[in-house]
């Protein structure tokens, strides 16, 4: 569901808005590869198929780490680098009806997005097209997050 007023495609916003900017780009050409990772279904499609034997690409190294506890469930998660999700928490439960409340554009197909850093406590229950910001600690969760909800942290997503 990528909309037309879109702001947040790499290729189509991002990009030409860092030159015009006058910012450093860097690339690197994959021979025999491309993926557009444009919206967070295709970014997650392509990332699946890293884990697969053979992958697109080899070797294939990664920086972003998360730990997930003893018993934690995460279903159609996107987690950033040194996120903990607590032991027994379950990150994408129910059904994804509800679009996320803050950027339904980008949030709407069941996917949970999950900011850097982020602490989620032991238990927790994660709707489906949640959205928690980065270095959001364990103490600011008082209850669930709900589908669609959002849980800022110190830093903006946006």
């Amino acid at each position: 569901m990528k909309t037309a007023t879109s702001r947040h495609d790499f290729g189509n916003d991002l990009l030409p808005r860092l030159v015009a900017r006058g910012e450093r780009v860097y690339a690197y050409r994959f021979h025999d590869y491309w993926q557009d990772v444009g919206t967070l279904d295709s970014y997650y499609q392509s990332n699946l198929a890293f884990l697969t034997d053979p992958g697109p690409l080899r070797p294939w190294m990664t920086q972003p780490f998360a730990i997930v506890g003893r018993g934690a469930l995460v279903d159609h998660g996107i987690l950033d680098k040194d996120v903990i999700v607590g032991q027994g928490a379950q990150v994408g439960t129910g059904e994804g009806r509800v679009a996320n409340r803050a950027c339904p554009e980008h949030l709407w197909s069941g996917f949970v997005v999950v900011g850097k850093g982020a602490q989620l406590p032991p238990d927790l229950s994660v709707g489906r097209n949640a959205r928690i910001g980065a270095f959001v600690p364990a103490e600011q969760f008082t209850d669930g997050v709900p589908a669609g909800g959002v849980v800022d942290g110190p830093e903006s997503m946006h």
